[in-house]
């Protein structure tokens, strides 16, 4: 794990954990909802800028990096994207893997049923945006890491990340 340090909106800077093999990251409790739009920003270039190397597969069992207990699997939604990330029961934080963290923010969404049918019928496999595995279709989950099937929006990406500069820019500091 290498470590970023970021702006957040309460009590000043926070150093972030991050995976630079299976770029992971870690937040302490209720770090992840506390983040300034430029760190958001920020964290995204960051993990970019690292992936020269294809990514490790998730393991089963994941352990919390302050008390070691494994980590459950937890799934929420952010609009009508749902995402999934892993949380200490001791509270001591939780785990994303990037490519959930992109969806939790809401600069990623899920796939309409039309848009996986037309994916279905032009391919019959694809690469796991996640882990990179290959994922044979008509699959709704990568089988190597569960992470839901779904193509990178571009246009809709970056209207989230113009987005999320115009707030970094409006917000005071």
């Amino acid at each position: 794990m290498g470590a970023i340090t970021l702006e957040r909106t309460v009590g000043g800077p926070v150093a972030l954990d991050v995976c630079r093999h299976c770029d992971g990251i870690w937040f302490d409790a209720g770090e992840q909802f506390r983040l300034m739009p430029d760190s958001t920003a920020r964290l995204i270039r960051d993990v970019q800028a690292n992936r020269r190397d294809p990514r490790t597969q998730y393991g089963v069992r994941m352990a919390c990096l302050r008390c070691r207990e494994t980590l459950a699997s937890t799934y929420d939604l952010c609009r009508d994207t749902r995402y999934e990330y892993f949380r200490c029961a001791n509270g001591h934080g939780v785990f994303f893997r990037f490519f959930d963290f992109m969806r939790s923010q809401g600069l990623l969404h899920g796939l309409s049923d039309a848009e996986v049918d037309a994916l279905k019928s032009r391919a019959e496999t694809m690469t796991c945006p996640n882990c990179g595995a290959p994922v044979s279709l008509p699959s709704d989950a990568c089988p190597h890491c569960g992470t839901p099937i779904s193509m990178l929006d571009t246009d809709y990406l970056v209207r989230a990340l113009r987005q999320v500069e115009d707030d970094a820019r409006k917000s005071p500091r």
